[in-house]
């Protein structure tokens, strides 16, 4: 949260150095990124160490992200990822990656009128109420949802649901502390 605007900048100047055609594969890279940056956390550590060489960590990037000329360990990505990558780690802003991923990806599904919903369950419920869930929500923002959903206890009940900065909560726990608040 702290870097935002930073990473909104970031990503920004990337999509502005994208076609439209490449929108759908760079949001499917997106993924793939994802699960690397989660699977790898000490290879990320030493991308983000400024301890280790810059050399050092273009050369471990160079193995990671490959193109069409050149094979990778980890991933096949297109050269746009490859150069944001190489200025990250040039100006040690490796620490944000997540963050400008996550933004790239808003910007994308902006540019498509979608956007995603996060929804927390306190216990795994129907596809049918999940949908209205997310219908309900699809009307109220106007964008087509693509929904994350989890598990969480600590809600009692209910749910609760967010694209971008809204707030959708329709849990006990939230229905309680409203209750309490007339009452007094």
């Amino acid at each position: 949260m702290k870097y935002r605007l930073l990473a909104r900048r970031y990503a920004q100047a990337f999509l502005d150095n994208t076609t439209e055609k490449d929108h759908d594969s760079l949001l499917k890279d997106i993924t793939t990124m994802r699960t690397v940056i989660r699977e790898n956390p000490e290879l990320i550590k030493i991308l983000q160490s400024i301890i280790t060489p810059r050399k050092l960590r273009l050369e471990l990037l160079e193995a990671i992200i490959s193109t069409e000329d050149t094979p990778s360990i980890i991933l096949n990505l297109p050269k746009q990822w490859r150069g944001l990558f190489n200025l990250l780690v040039i100006k040690h802003r490796m620490p944000i990656a997540s963050e400008i991923i996550d933004e790239i990806e808003k910007l994308l599904l902006q540019q498509k009128n979608k956007a995603k919903i996060r929804i927390v369950f306190a216990r795994e419920l129907s596809n049918d109420i999940k949908e209205k869930i997310i219908n309900y929500a699809g009307k109220k923002t106007g964008k087509e949802l693509i929904a994350e959903t989890e598990i969480d206890p600590d809600i009692v009940g209910g749910f609760i649901a967010s694209v971008n900065s809204i707030i959708f909560d329709g849990s006990v726990r939230h229905n309680l502390d409203r209750f309490k608040k007339i009452r007094q």
